[in-house]
């Protein structure tokens, strides 16, 4: 018995050891840099995504829409990410609420796409579209701004989706 526990912690510290840590805001230098990632985690060791976490409500170019962003670990890209939840009301229709975190419409990511920048962070909007589309994303581009704000900026790559989501928004945090 005392054999096989050894031999377990063993291997459970050799296949720990074997994964390099990261910080997530360096992700890009680091992959340009070096093409054998495979064995890397890009973690949040500092911290750089709990500014975006929690519930934000914009008001404005007619919609009325609510934002939750959650952290998550993607274990596709071995990197802590963001998740965001939306609802998006226009003219008191409910045109979108993934709140609950259904499918298929996903808001994922958290690239920095500069490390010195860490205010400004990368997301991409699954969308439903009429007929599907491999890798059919929207950009999102949020930015904490100095007065407590988060700003969206949506850059549509396809204009296929059948949802509408609006281009330019400035959100305000909920206080809980």
């Amino acid at each position: 018995m005392t054999r096989i526990l050894f031999f377990f912690l063993i291997a459970t510290i050799g296949l720990t050891a074997q994964k390099k840590v990261v910080p997530l805001e360096e992700k890009v230098n680091y992959t340009l840099n070096n093409p054998d990632f495979e064995d890397t985690l890009f973690l949040d060791v500092n911290q750089r995504l709990t500014p975006f976490l929690g519930k934000w409500k914009s008001s404005q170019e007619g919609y009325e829409v609510e934002f939750i962003i959650t952290q998550y670990f993607d274990t596709d890209n071995h990197q802590d990410g963001l998740f965001g939840g939306i609802k998006v009301v226009k003219e008191g229709i409910v045109i979108l609420d993934t709140t609950n975190y259904t499918g298929p419409n996903y808001i994922t990511g958290g690239i920095f796409s500069n490390p010195k920048d860490t205010q400004t962070v990368l997301l991409f909007f699954s969308e439903i579209s009429e007929k599907w589309v491999c890798g059919h994303v929207s950009e999102i581009t949020l930015t904490l701004a100095h007065t407590g704000t988060l700003k969206w900026n949506l850059d549509k790559k396809y204009n296929l989706s059948i949802i509408q989501l609006p281009k330019n928004l400035e959100f305000k945090k909920e206080i809980e």
